[in-house]
């Protein structure tokens, strides 16, 4: 029989442990036999990223950029278990977070539909696509271990919550829309509290509320940046 030809290369990302295991049986098994692959091949184990000095995950970046398309299977991002599990040089970043940065951080998740597999719906005769962005967030963190415990404490003035109440009956938003309000208010202060020195309290007043301002926060003693 011969094989189908591939008129266009697409980039192969190669995995970590049993991914990579049932990768190979796929192709061997179901791909290979019936198609002539035209592919660039990457390996993102997480052996041959700690030897490259993961240069590998950057070069697989730019062929998809260059092909357009790539095929990609589970890869490890490790902590300090799989740091020492498999003698790596450093804690290497997600793999997924380097491509998806260099790819302008777009995602789409969308099912390849087969037709001897039908969808547990019956009734779906359309794949449903998500689509999110992915640059920065939370791939852009980095582990940290805390010294020590701490503690800080939210507070909510009576007139906070009852301009967030108000909002929410004028949203007509319901129990669910508290929590919408509540992040808006929060938004910038609930990135920046856990990195403020020796910050006991974070006060809500009715002005975060309704015209924006920012929480109070108080601390156990000013922070060295802002003695004179």
């Amino acid at each position: 029989m011969e094989k189908i030809k591939m008129q266009n290369a697409i980039a192969e990302l190669d995995g970590d442990e049993m991914t990579h295991v049932l990768w190979g049986m796929i192709k061997d098994e179901l791909i290979l036999p019936f198609v002539e692959l035209n592919r660039e091949y990457y390996d993102l184990s997480i052996q041959n990223r700690d030897k490259t000095e993961d240069a590998v995950t950057v070069e697989a970046a730019e062929a998809i950029k260059r092909l357009h398309v790539g095929v990609k299977c589970a890869t490890i991002t490790p902590n300090l278990q799989r740091q020492e599990e498999y003698h790596l040089k450093k804690l290497w970043k997600s793999p997924n977070a380097t491509i998806r940065a260099m790819l302008d951080g777009t995602v789409f998740r969308t099912p390849i539909l087969i037709s001897k597999v039908k969808p547990v719906v019956s009734c779906w005769k359309k794949p449903i696509t998500i689509a999110r962005h992915a640059y920065g967030d939370i791939y852009k963190a980095v582990e940290y271990r805390v010294p020590g415990a701490g503690k800080a404490e939210l507070v909510f003035t009576d007139e906070a919550l009852t301009a967030i109440a108000k909002m929410a009956l004028k949203r007509k938003s319901g129990a669910r829309g508290l929590r919408a309000i509540i992040e808006e208010v929060m938004m910038d202060t609930m990135y920046d509290l856990p990195s403020l020195e020796n910050a006991s309290r974070c006060i809500v007043n009715e002005d975060c509320v309704l015209k924006h301002a920012k929480p109070v926060v108080e601390y156990n003693q000013l922070p060295e940046s802002s003695v004179s």
